[in-house]
């Protein structure tokens, strides 16, 4: 039996769930080096002083994690006995707090919620979540903009003249929490120096970032149907061709290896395995240059059609690409390529899929393929429009703070988990087992995009196994991912001309990998792209790279 939309997104949470076209405002659905100018949330960062970094001391991880490189640690069990990370629970009441989020309507608490109840008496605040939908949240958040009525607190997108738009509308938080200034906010002190970069536009900060690990996307696969088949827990081929036959062998009678838009699942992974750039690439001179651009982009659609003509993609993956999840529940496919933090969320929700991945090889073989990383959190950060006051904006910060509550404190089971004894229970190890029918009932989203801490750490309650196997993930792939050169950067032309082409990318890319024209035509569309918005982002990003690194 299907699980409903509703219920699947109360188990694992909106934050982890990346499968379906434009699930969440801000999530590419096309893949790093697969899509063209991509906006972000944040930018240069040059001079300014970054938060503090206060890491929470009170669990100690059974593996360790590596902050420098964005690896969290790893807990077999929940601490048996937590304490609030405050001493002066239930925060003082404040006048509501207005967010506008990327959710649907339906995501929003009902009346009588036993969770939301709590929380806001937890943080003294009857907050108030503004659903901006997840489709059309870009035009919410512009008429939102534009009418000058803005809440306390929005899910922050980026638009043309992004950085005039956060000096004329939205609150400067550097003097809150550079330094050692975020001190006074302890969970948010607890976020890793790195996230920090997802918030900050020209030498400010601007707002509060989820923290994830930069793991990027990945192609996971459905260990149950891995043993049923007699293949090994984790797929290793040693090259492309084997690849190609793994994904033959796991195909056939009604079956396919995946059942997604092919532009983000196997195109994306074949130019990892291809070792193209992941999106723009920067040379030692400071020359910055685009996936799109280069020959290797050529070959692996031309890889992509193989497949494709192959049968190992649902022949209904490009007209009916929502429908991934649905194919997967039901064993119809075996493999996805979706986020890590989709990893660890699917893997609390559906136990006995035995969750793991593909080790994907080098395209012409001779070891690993680098991973593709990703943001060190989710891509769009949460701003505060301007306040008539500094002890207004510190009211709001508070209560960020209580989200933020790192993994081991009472106030951190409260937001992730709810009321135990309704929504979860402990089991003989002392870890939080959710009671499903409970959680889905009272679940709501929005506010754990202003910092929650989730994805912080690896933590599949029960399951010391898995843990390992996604902490071992991290460990391996991370030091030798490859980065997306233009994070952290400002392009005016990507934000407004580049977004203006990725629907005629996208159809060329369709046409290509169904066999409708060659690969051979992508030399013409690339030249469109490069006249119309790339060559100019190139030169803004050479420029941007130029003044953050001298």
């Amino acid at each position: 039996m299907a699980v409903s939309r509703r219920n699947l997104l109360a188990g694992i949470g909106l934050a982890g769930m990346t499968l379906g076209a434009g699930t969440l405002a801000g999530c590419s659905t096309d893949g790093g080096a697969g899509g063209g100018d991509e906006p972000r949330a944040g930018s240069q960062q040059a001079g300014t002083q970054m938060p503090a970094y206060v890491p929470f001391e009170g669990a100690e991880p059974d593996l360790p994690g590596d902050p420098d490189l964005g690896v969290p640690p790893a807990y077999f069990a929940h601490p048996a006995d937590v304490e609030p990370m405050r001493d002066n629970l239930p925060l003082p009441e404040t006048d509501p707090i207005h967010f506008l989020a990327s959710i649907g309507v339906e995501y929003l608490p009902g009346s009588n919620n036993p969770w939301y109840d709590m929380l806001s008496t937890e943080i003294g605040n009857k907050f108030e979540l503004i659903a901006g939908g997840a489709a059309d949240y870009l035009n919410k958040y512009q008429v939102q903009l534009a009418s000058n009525d803005l809440p306390e607190a929005m899910m922050m997108l980026k638009v043309a003249q992004f950085p005039q738009l956060l000096d004329a509308k939205m609150t400067d938080l550097t003097p809150f929490l550079s330094g050692d200034a975020i001190k006074e906010y302890p969970g948010l002190a607890s976020i890793l120096p790195e996230t920090w970069m997802i918030p900050m536009v020209n030498g400010k900060i601007w707002g509060i970032p989820q923290q994830r690990p930069p793991a990027g996307q990945m192609l996971q696969v459905r260990g149950d149907l891995m043993e049923q088949r007699g293949l090994p827990l984790i797929p290793e081929p040693a090259n492309g061709e084997e690849f190609r036959d793994l994904l033959k062998e796991v195909s056939g009678g009604g079956n396919f290896a995946l059942g997604q838009d092919p532009i983000g699942s196997i195109l994306e992974v074949t130019l990892q395995m291809m070792g193209a750039n992941n999106g723009w690439g920067v040379a030692e001179d400071g020359t910055f240059s685009h996936a799109l651009e280069s020959e290797i982009y050529i070959e692996a659609l031309d890889v992509a059609s193989q497949l494709w003509a192959d049968g190992v993609m649902h022949p209904d993956s490009i007209s009916n690409a929502g429908n991934v999840l649905n194919w997967q529940q039901a064993g119809v496919t075996s493999m996805v390529v979706q986020q890590f933090t989709a990893w660890v969320a699917f893997a609390r929700r559906f136990p006995t899929w035995n969750l793991s991945y593909v080790s994907l090889p080098k395209w012409e073989g001779g070891g690993e393929a680098n991973i593709y990383k990703s943001a060190p959190g989710f891509g769009n950060f949460v701003g505060i429009p301007k306040q008539d006051s500094e002890e207004r904006v510190k009211e709001i910060l508070r209560v960020f703070d209580y989200v933020a509550s790192p993994f081991g404190t009472k106030e951190y089971l409260n937001f992730i988990f709810g009321i135990e004894g309704k929504h979860w229970d402990r089991d003989a190890e002392g870890n939080a087992q959710t009671n499903a029918e409970g959680r889905a009932a009272d679940w709501f989203g929005g506010l754990e995009y202003a910092g929650s801490r989730e994805f912080s750490q690896v933590y599949i309650p029960g399951n010391e196994e898995l843990t390992t196997r996604q902490h071992t993930y991290l460990k391996e792939k991370l030091p030798t991912g490859v980065a997306d050169a233009s994070l952290g950067l400002y392009s005016e032309t990507a934000t407004t001309e580049g977004a203006a082409m990725d629907t005629q990318l996208k159809d060329a890319r369709h046409e290509i990998i169904r066999g409708n024209r060659s690969a051979s035509t992508w030399t013409d569309i690339v030249q469109e792209w490069r006249r119309r918005s790339g060559d100019e982002s190139r030169i803004e990003y050479q420029e941007a790279y130029a003044q953050l690194n001298g």
